[in-house]
């Protein structure tokens, strides 16, 4: 599995004065990671290439979200992960309840990741999203179960 070409262009292009080399595996969960939360930030229809990419306007639904339209979010999240980042194997999403945090809602996105850069290497990757009441998505890798 691969980082996409635009990633990989500008890492040519930005100075390494550590010399630290990313590890493949976390370069591409890197990758994936910030593209998607570029795709669950862009509003649908915004980009005039594709109506279809992104989420509906998340700043309506962030604050009244209720079992229908948290249910409809839930679909809508994993639809555009499995039409625009492929490299997300068989996402799957569940609500978390947080009782600290009743400003934004959560959810643990799980899904496979192929590593390796030869061959098919899988692993389950495991996301923290946040939905804050602003209606923005953050994203953050799981750690630790």
């Amino acid at each position: 599995m691969r980082t996409r070409i635009l990633e990989r262009i500008a890492n040519l292009e930005v100075p390494n004065p550590t010399g630290v080399v990313v590890p493949h595996e976390v370069a591409i969960k890197r990758s994936i990671m910030s593209y998607l939360e570029r795709l669950l930030n862009t509003r649908r229809g915004d980009p005039a290439i594709d109506p279809y990419y992104g989420l509906p306007d998340m700043a309506n639904i962030a604050g009244t979200l209720h079992a229908v339209s948290n249910v409809q979010l839930e679909r809508d999240i994993v639809e555009q992960i499995q039409l625009y980042e492929r490299r997300f194997i068989e996402p799957s999403i569940e609500q978390v309840v947080d009782e600290k945090d009743s400003i934004a809602f959560r959810y643990e996105l799980k899904g496979m990741i192929d590593i390796s850069e030869i061959g098919v290497v899988m692993r389950q990757f495991i996301l923290d999203l946040k939905l804050n009441s602003g209606g923005r998505i953050t994203l953050e890798e799981k750690r630790g179960f």
